[in-house]
């Protein structure tokens, strides 16, 4: 045996080892039985109909094949046609027991192997291409200087050759800008290691190999510079300085509406970048990431702008006046003061609501005791203006900014007025008093016409209560009490001081009925929901096991209920889907004071089947997060994104014949014929259908470079299936060039690089089930 080992290639013997598996795996195994990779299996549930939807699925038990412990150091698994490349590693005082070999691809480990005790190395790949050669031993601190390797073909033989090990060196320098600005956060490699510049942009790598080296530095909003080095074994290198160029910026000159620069303004770009101008009005951004983008300039005293810079231009930005205005104070109290007086504004549209947002930061200046200014308004515009002083008294007025030709700044007064006070008392349908009777007070905003709450109360022993402080807007009382139906009172602007409101609370009314159960577990029970008329109640019911349900204390009057399955809310992304509520059962209620209504309901919600999907890889692996799409008659049932556990469920469909299809992600939504897979269910009542789908899919890792191989962070990627018109897919490239797309279906597919106008043009890409697939895209240069 071992001289058969000897004889033997790792290649051969691992191949021995999968044909031996094959036999064996397939012995005793009914060939009807056996299902090709890829394909679905559809299995039902004990008590489906007669006529099976699916081939029965096979669970096989693997022998056990590995290595004797002498071969343990060999590659487990060595896929058909893998390059290997091979070598050998030296050291001056012996190489450590340690001393590894790996190939890299994009700065990343693609293969990686041991060296035996005589330094001989194996690696294996199967995807054509040019990778670098490093080799390190981390117990004597050794490393092998990097080296290019070239695998032109699948199953080629490469001889790396020898690598030297020899004592690695620190590399020290700086990354400045074109500049001379030191650039902080800079990012520099050197084969696999990497690190960052600390903020006086200098930079420590330890454990650089010997030999000719490539060091690159990569900077955000700066183009990647790479130089190549020439180390010599145990001496110290020299510092080395990299110089990076902008990818643009953006600069110009404030001046005000007589052309003279403008010193201080605020520059801003998307926040939070900010700058203000100099003493020559002149401002810079020299980190530009696009070629245009908007900018905003503002003054206190000279007014604003807002327009867009051109990257590379030299802009002249010129201020407009701005509106002012100046308020009046008169406060009932005589203590009116800037400490004690708070002055708020919201720009809002020609119906007072607050809609728009000024990007302009307004000012208030308080010139004496009971007056003030404020600065930065912009023109032919209106603000909701709210004065408010520490004892509550306030006022709230919508002013209008006129056009620049009025000159003058608007003057306005603000009385001050007392804050409401709203008081009543609780009664029953007796005139008795209710004491304790919970009491909510809820303002209406005039926008969005939505209540907000804002305090509660309780009455006391003579059912009075009382609140203080309360502003003048439309308000909303919700009175309760144990034994009595709720009831709301709705308060209008107030026009004085006070309200008082006398409520008297209803005999409470009750609602019972019965639902149609022919699955009477907990986990198929309906839910019942009730909606009361103005929203003074939702409340929900459960139904017990002989289909019953019962709410009481409800307040009299109309209301909606409504019958929900309860699958509602799952295995669909989101509660209560547009889909769903065509499930749902609605019945219009009226209840009576003191009285009892009562609904029936014959529909029964929990006759339906359930479709159970589960979504899995080609290696037997789940599949997460993938859209599965439920079609009966053409028309769309329902639509899920498969769990982390690969499973995506279907409740409560009523019986029939479904189209089951498995989403594609580089095809679109799933519809028939542009699906992975389309699979044909026919569900019975009460039957629980299983689905098991196989996708063989892969991951792809886009590069985008330029002309000199530079990596295009600002560039995107578009990925669809090969022949189809339509672009699906869209990935932003990261700052290092890379864009990923996992979990794409195994095939042929097109990609295409973009940025700006420049395009890499599209290219095919073959995606290789269960591997990173990758595929490098080149932009042309900048003109």
């Amino acid at each position: 045996m071992s001289k058969t080992r000897a004889i033997l290639s790792p290649v051969l013997f691992v191949a021995a080892c999968v044909l031996v598996w094959r036999v064996l795996a397939g012995r005793g195994e009914p060939e009807e039985a056996r299902v090709p990779a890829g394909e679905a299996v559809l299995s039902a549930e004990q008590g489906a109909p007669a006529e099976p939807t699916a081939l029965p699925v096979f669970e096989e038990t693997l022998p056990e094949v590995g290595p004797s412990p002498e071969e343990q150091k060999a590659p487990e698994a060595v896929p058909l046609h893998a390059s290997r490349v091979f070598g050998r590693l030296v050291a001056d005082q012996g190489l450590p027991q340690d001393s590894r070999a790996a190939l890299l691809y994009g700065g990343e480990i693609e293969a990686e192997a041991s060296a035996d005790p005589a330094g001989a190395f194996e690696l294996f790949l199967v995807e054509p291409a040019d990778y670098d050669l490093v080799a390190w031993s981390r117990e004597k601190n050794l490393f092998g200087s990097l080296r290019p390797v070239h695998v032109g073909s699948p199953g080629c033989q490469v001889d790396a050759g020898v690598v030297h090990l020899a004592p690695a060196c620190s590399l020290t320098g700086q990354v400045r800008s074109a500049r001379g600005v030191c650039l902080a956060g800079a990012t520099v490699r050197c084969g696999a290691l990497a690190t960052k510049t600390g903020q006086d942009g200098r930079f420590v790598l330890a454990g650089v190999p010997a030999g000719a080296v490539k060091l690159a530095a990569l900077a955000p909003l700066h183009l990647g510079q790479e130089v190549t080095l020439w180390l010599d074994a145990g001496a110290e290198p020299a510092p080395v300085t990299i110089t990076l160029e902008a990818s643009g910026s953006f600069c110009g000159t404030v001046v005000d509406e007589d052309g003279l620069p403008v010193s201080g303004a605020i520059v801003r770009l998307v926040e939070p970048v900010r700058t203000r101008t100099d003493v020559q009005g002149r401002f810079e951004f020299p980190l530009a990431c696009e070629r245009e983008s908007p900018v905003t300039v503002t003054h206190p005293d000279k007014g604003y702008f807002s327009g867009d810079l051109v990257a590379g231009v030299d802009a002249t930005l010129c201020l407009s006046s701005q509106g002012r205005l100046l308020g009046l104070v008169q406060d009932p109290c005589g203590e009116t003061g800037p400490r004690d007086v708070d002055v708020e504004l919201l720009q809002v549209d020609a119906n007072g609501d607050g809609s728009i947002r000024n990007p302009f930061a307004a000012s208030v200046r308080w010139l004496r005791p009971d007056s003030f200014e404020v600065r930065g308004l912009l023109w032919d515009s209106r603000y909701r203006v709210s004065v408010m002083n520490a004892a509550g008294f306030s006022v709230t007025r919508v002013v209008a900014i006129g056009s620049r030709d009025a000159g003058a700044a608007l003057q306005e007064m603000f009385v001050l007025e007392g804050p409401v006070r709203v008081e009543g008392r609780v009664r029953g349908p007796a005139n008795e008093t209710l004491a304790g009777a919970d009491v909510t007070i809820s303002e209406m905003r005039p926008r969005t016409r939505q209540l907000f709450r804002c305090a509660s109360a309780r009455a006391d022993a003579e059912g009075s209560f009382s609140f203080a402080g309360r502003s003048r807007a439309e308000q909303r009382l919700l009175v309760r009490a144990n034994g009595y139906g709720p009831h709301v009172v709705s308060l209008a602007a107030a026009a004085g001081p006070d309200a008082f409101v006398d409520v008297v609370l209803p005999a409470p009314a009750a609602l019972s009925g019965t639902v149609a159960l022919s699955d009477s577990r907990p986990a198929r029970r309906p839910r019942v929901f009730l909606r009361h008329d103005n929203d003074i109640q939702s409340l929900h019911a459960t139904v017990d096991e002989a289909g019953g349900f019962r709410l009481e204390g409800l307040a009299p009057g109309g209301a909606d209920l409504f019958l929900i399955p309860a699958s509602a809310g799952r295995g669909t992304g989101r509660p209560w889907s547009a889909l769903e509520r065509d499930s749902w059962v609605w019945r219009r209620v009226d209840l009576p004071p003191g009285g009892e209504a009562r609904v029936d309901i014959a529909e029964d919600l929990t006759a339906g089947g359930e479709i159970r999907v589960e979504l899995k890889d080609g290696a037997g692996d789940p599949l997460p997060e993938h859209g599965v799409a439920v079609r009966q008659a053409g028309d769309l049932v329902r639509y899920s994104e498969t769990t982390s556990g690969g499973e995506a469920v279907f409740p409560d469909l009523a019986p029939g014949t479904y189209k089951v299809l498995v989403r594609d992600r580089a095809l679109g939504f799933p519809e028939p014929g542009n699906a992975a897979r389309e699979l044909n269910v026919s569900l019975a009542a009460g039957q629980v259908a299983h689905v098991t789908a196989s996708l063989a899919v892969g991951s792809l890792v886009v590069e985008v470079v330029d002309e000199a191989g530079r990596p295009c962070g600002d560039a995107d990627v578009n990925v669809r299936r090969a022949g189809r018109d339509e672009w699906v897919l869209w990935k932003a490239v990261e700052p290092d060039g890379l864009a990923r797309f996992p979990r794409l279906v195994a095939g042929e597919h097109e990609v295409v690089a973009r940025a700006g106008e420049r395009s890499s043009g599209a290219s095919r890409v073959t995606v290789v089930p269960g591997r990173e697939n990758r595929v490098r895209l080149v932009l042309p240069s900048r003109p």
